[in-house]
C-alpha cells in the first residue's frame, strides 16, 4: 500500500500538532505518492484514521481535525497538479 510512506510521520508524537517539522515530513511523504494515478486523498484520510485508531464517529478530536486538514492539503496539491497541468520532472 502506498500510504505507508506516512508511517514515520504518524509515529511522531507531535504529528497532529502540525508543527513545521511535521508538515515538512507530511509534504515529503506526499511528494512520493501524489504523482501516482492510484493516489486518492480520501483514501489517505482513511489510512491515517486507521493508523491513529480513531473511532468512526470521531470527527472533532484534535487528531481527527489534523487528519482532515492534512487531507485538505493533499486535495489542494492534487488539484494544483491536475488543473495546473504540472508534471513530475
Amino acid at each position: 500500500m502506498m500510504y505507508e510512506v506516512f508511517d514515520s510521520l504518524l509515529k511522531t508524537p507531535t504529528w497532529h500538532t502540525r508543527d513545521t517539522s511535521d508538515e515538512e515530513s507530511f509534504y515529503s511523504a506526499l511528494n512520493k505518492i501524489v504523482w501516482s494515478e492510484d493516489f486518492e486523498p480520501d483514501d489517505l484520510r482513511e489510512y491515517m484514521r486507521s493508523k491513529a485508531k480513531l473511532p468512526a464517529d470521531d470527527d472533532e478530536s484534535d487528531i481527527a481535525e489534523a487528519i482532515d486538514r492534512y487531507t485538505q492539503d493533499a486535495w489542494a496539491v492534487v488539484d494544483f497538479i491536475r488543473y495546473g497541468h504540472i508534471s513530475k520532472s
